[in-house]
């Protein structure tokens, strides 16, 4: 997983920096080829249809992606992005995609729009991923 940013001035090329390293120096990646089609897919759609609640669409967009590879520092992660909607149906379908949890719950980055301890968050969460394995 590569987070973009910039693009460039032909709106072909996005400016990216490999997730997991902070390298301090960009990169150049393109997103789509005119002969081989499509090269990266976007995670902006991942993460804007778990902010949107839209489990339909997030379940489009996340097929084929290995979101367990999310970095949890990433600036935009669609567990957050899909609990602080209090979207459930999006939460449960990255956690049985395989999304990481566990860090978004130590680092206190993972809020729900109710009050919840974070034991019982973490219980949540095991619960909609499909876990029977709740030792808390």
């Amino acid at each position: 997983i590569v987070e973009l940013f910039d693009w460039d001035e032909t709106q072909q090329w996005r400016m990216c920096f490999e997730a997991s390293h902070n390298l301090g120096r960009p990169g150049w990646i393109l997103l789509k080829h005119p002969d081989l089609g499509t090269l990266v897919q976007s995670v902006e759609s991942v993460c804007s249809a778990a902010a949107a609640g839209k489990p339909a669409e997030l379940q489009k967009h996340i097929d084929g992606l290995r979101v367990q590879d999310w970095p949890s520092n990433s600036a935009r992660h669609p567990l957050r992005s899909a609990a602080e909607t209090g979207c459930l149906g999006c939460c449960t379908l990255l956690l049985q995609a395989g999304i990481d949890f566990e860090a978004l719950i130590q680092d206190g980055s993972l809020q729900f729009p109710w009050k919840m301890r974070p034991s019982a968050r973490r219980v949540l969460l095991v619960a909609l991923s499909g876990s029977k394995s709740f030792e808390l």
